[in-house]
């Protein structure tokens, strides 16, 4: 797989692949892939903390490398990649809660007060990334409703997420039934506004 330089967007061009996170951490090459794609989109984001993110220079490929392995390993993890012949054009990924938990403590204390349901049932959305060629033309929602689904076929009964993009909230998230449960100023991420939202799986 390769980022493409100029792509269009067209449904039926696309090819939306599912795999569990373990089968993804044995793919180096799409691990790779995945990284890259990441940081190009990030870097081209809206929200000043999120492009300029120490985590998305180029040079800190390592990093992003071990933060995909270390969500993406769990039993729980589900990654969705949309290609267009050999070009990744977009991914999400997400795991259960309590894998979160046990991977990332600071993310999974910021959605803790919010489960309703046992950890291990609810899936958090975590790291949606989409080319910056092809923003703006369903694939974010599309790859979200195919993450869902996903984790509802495997029996979880509910998704929650944090974002401080409030454009992809309001643009991927709300129009598919998320409910937004809480904001606040994230110190972490140069005091932007964050967001936890979430829904109840199957999604309307």
């Amino acid at each position: 797989m390769i980022l493409p330089q100029s792509t269009p967007c067209s449904s039926e061009l696309l090819e939306i692949e599912v795999l569990s996170g373990p089968q993804v951490v044995r793919d180096l090459n799409l691990i790779f892939n995945l990284a890259e794609l990441w940081a190009y989109a990030y870097r081209s984001s809206p929200v000043v903390a999120q492009r300029e993110d120490a985590l998305y220079r180029p040079d800190n490929s390592g990093e992003r490398l071990r933060r995909i392995r270390a969500e993406l390993g769990h039993g729980s993890a589900v990654l969705l990649y949309a290609t267009r012949g050999a070009d990744l054009l977009g991914f999400f990924w997400g795991l259960s809660v309590a894998d979160l938990q046990a991977s990332e403590p600071l993310k999974g204390s910021d959605v803790a007060a919010f489960i309703r349901h046992d950890a291990a049932r609810v899936a958090y959305l975590s790291m949606l990334g989409i080319h910056p060629d092809v923003k703006s033309r369903g694939l974010g929602k599309r790859l979200t409703r195919g993450l869902c689904a996903a984790f509802a076929e495997r029996g979880f009964v509910a998704a929650i997420a944090r974002t401080i993009n409030e454009l992809a909230l309001e643009k991927v998230y709300r129009p598919l039934g998320f409910e937004v449960y809480d904001r606040f100023r994230d110190a972490r991420a140069r005091d932007a506004e964050r967001f936890i939202f979430g829904s109840r799986l199957p999604l309307l």
